[in-house]
């Protein structure tokens, strides 16, 4: 039987054991730091229940102290919970605000919000289970040097959208959000200014999706992480995607930059990696409002002075990549686009839409009698 109190209950001190097999046990709760002592209050779950209502029926916010952080200890069990917020911004240490002591168990969260502290990073750790998405995921920074950390399972459960925001500042971590988790299940939407980044060997298969085309967002794929299940790749404009390894991104990945009103808005790749070419089905630029897809195989794609085939400002760092098939499409505009992304000479630039010096030869050959026997009206 379900508890009726719908008012908020509010744990400042000792644990919390959520017991029940049917009916919410609280609705709106509350977990505060440890106050003047050092031993954080826990909320935590009877081991491995499975509950057939949720436990929360409202929102669970976990606070901190300059002492102590509250805690949630899903233990093993399976439950959902509709709304989590992360406030530990008043913490002087690394906390954990999420953990799993028990074995397995699936957490879902529907809307998942956190707020971390300056200097201190706070940890969402799955254990040996699994932390389940329902819905996007906001993290808001109000320091520069503020982290949260997802570690150990984390399931997508459908397309979701990880909101990073920065302070505005400079910053000195490498990241503001990261997930060190295997990632699975779903498609991954990262949109706002801060950065992710991916630590995980993950197995999503659905799109990657980075920047919403006007934040300057970042997707850091770490070293010895990889995306390589997610077919389909887009670098928005304004957004990077930053590679640590040539092996950050699938064999069969499609993938796509975009720009938007020519070099002031574009998407970029950041090959943050030497001696090593990151291989792809297929790369597309995509110059809005003018798609045009290039694909040569076998053709070299990076920053100026990276030792590519072709360079151009879609790309930085020392990498290259190579995408090994796929066909060129050319639309309106599509020879001016071309040579805004190429950044080659003219020669190089007809050669990229499958020509050579004949046949350049040919056109300007052409123009010239065009030219001379034009008559006045035109």
């Amino acid at each position: 039987v379900a508890n009726t109190f719908t008012n908020l209950t509010t744990v400042s001190d000792g644990t919390l054991l959520l017991a029940k097999t049917s009916g919410g046990a609280v609705s709106n709760l509350t977990v505060n730091g440890g106050g003047s002592r050092l031993i954080a209050p826990v909320v935590r779950y009877a081991a491995g229940i499975s509950p057939a209502s949720p436990m929360i029926s409202g929102t669970l916010t976990i606070n901190s102290s300059a002492n102590a952080s509250g805690q949630l200890d899903f233990n093993g069990a399976t439950d959902t919970v509709a709304n989590v917020t992360i406030n530990t911004a008043t913490a002087t240490f690394d906390n954990r605000p999420i953990v799993n002591t028990g074995s397995g168990g699936v957490l879902t969260i529907n809307s998942l919000n956190i707020t971390p502290v300056d200097q201190f990073v706070s940890t969402l750790d799955s254990g040996s289970g699994t932390l389940k998405l329902g819905g996007s995921l906001n993290f808001t920074s109000a320091n520069a040097n503020a982290q949260a950390k997802i570690t150990g399972n984390l399931d997508l459960n459908g397309t979701r959208i990880f909101n990073v925001k920065d302070p505005g500042t400079s910053r000195a971590p490498v990241y503001d959000l990261g997930i060190n988790a295997i990632i699975s299940n779903g498609s991954l939407i990262m949109t706002n200014t801060g950065r992710l980044y991916l630590g995980g060997m993950n197995t999503y298969t659905g799109q990657t999706l980075v920047g919403d085309g006007v934040a300057a967002g970042t997707v850091i794929v770490g070293a010895g992480a990889s995306i390589a299940a997610s077919a389909n790749v887009m670098v928005n404009s304004n957004a990077t995607l930053q590679l640590d390894h040539a092996q950050g991104l699938g064999s069969n990945a499609v993938v796509t930059i975009e720009s938007f009103g020519g070099s002031s808005a574009i998407g970029k790749i950041n090959l943050n990696f030497s001696g090593a070419t990151q291989r792809v089905a297929r790369l597309y630029f995509e110059p809005s409002p003018s798609p045009i897809v290039s694909a040569r195989p076998g053709v070299t794609w990076g920053a100026s002075g990276s030792g590519a085939q072709y360079t151009n400002q879609y790309f930085s760092g020392p990498g290259v990549l190579m995408a090994s098939g796929g066909d060129l499409q050319v639309a309106n505009r599509a020879v001016s686009d071309l040579i805004i992304f190429s950044g080659r000479p003219s020669l190089e630039v007809v050669e990229a839409l499958g020509g050579s010096g004949e046949t350049e030869g040919s056109i300007r050959g052409s123009l010239d009698w065009f030219t001379r026997h034009q008559e006045a009206d035109g």
